[in-house]
C-alpha cells in the first residue's frame, strides 16, 4: 500500500475506538500496511491469496471466515485487481459486525494498470480494472452509508462505508 492510501487509512481508523477486531483483506505488506492502523485492536486478521509479510491466513477472502466477528473490515489496493469486487464486499458486510466499518482504498479512473504481486507492470493473463465511483456504489450496495473521496495525491479512491 503506497504512502497515501496508508494516511487515509489510519486517517480512518482514528475515527473508530481503539479495540476494534479488524479483518484485513489482501493483507500482504508489499510498501506498507493496514496493520500500522490499529495498534490497539483487540484483534487482527490478515488474509492474502499469497503468502508474505503481515499475512496470517493463505487464503481466498471470498470462503474464508475469520474466527471473530470483525468490527472492521479492511481491504486496500484489491478491488482492481479481482473481477470478484463485488462479491469481496459482499463478504465484508456479511461478516462485520452490526454498525461495522469498511475501509477501502482502490486505484481510480485514470491511474496506470498495475500488478497486484509487485506493483509493477501487469503480468500476462492478470486481471486488472479501475475503480468508478459508479462500481464502488453498486459493489456495497448493502451497506446504509457510503463515503467516496478521492486522493489529491493519487488517483486513488477511498472508502468508508458502514453496516446498518
Amino acid at each position: 500500500m503506497h504512502p497515501a492510501a496508508l494516511r487515509f487509512v489510519c486517517a480512518a481508523a482514528a475515527q473508530l475506538p481503539p479495540d476494534v477486531a479488524v479483518y484485513d483483506i489482501g493483507s500482504r505488506n508489499i510498501n506498507g500496511s493496514a496493520r500500522q492502523a490499529f495498534p490497539f485492536a483487540k484483534a487482527y486478521l490478515g488474509i492474502d491469496l499469497v503468502a508474505g509479510q503481515d499475512v496470517d491466513i493463505v487464503g481466498d477472502a471470498t470462503l474464508y471466515t475469520p474466527p471473530f466477528v470483525p468490527d472492521v473490515v479492511v481491504c486496500c489496493e484489491v478491488l482492481e485487481h479481482t473481477d470478484a469486487a463485488g462479491v469481496l464486499c459482499e463478504r465484508a458486510w456479511s461478516l462485520l459486525a452490526p454498525r461495522g466499518t469498511l475501509i477501502a482504498s482502490l486505484a481510480g479512473p485514470t491511474r496506470a494498470p498495475h500488478s497486484a504481486l509487485d506493483g509493477g507492470p501487469l503480468l500476462l493473463g492478470e486481471f486488472y480494472r479501475n475503480g468508478t465511483s459508479a462500481l464502488i456504489t453498486e459493489w456495497c450496495h448493502a451497506f446504509i452509508d457510503v463515503g467516496i473521496s478521492t486522493s489529491a495525491e493519487r488517483d486513488d479512491l477511498y472508502v468508508i462505508a458502514h453496516k446498518g
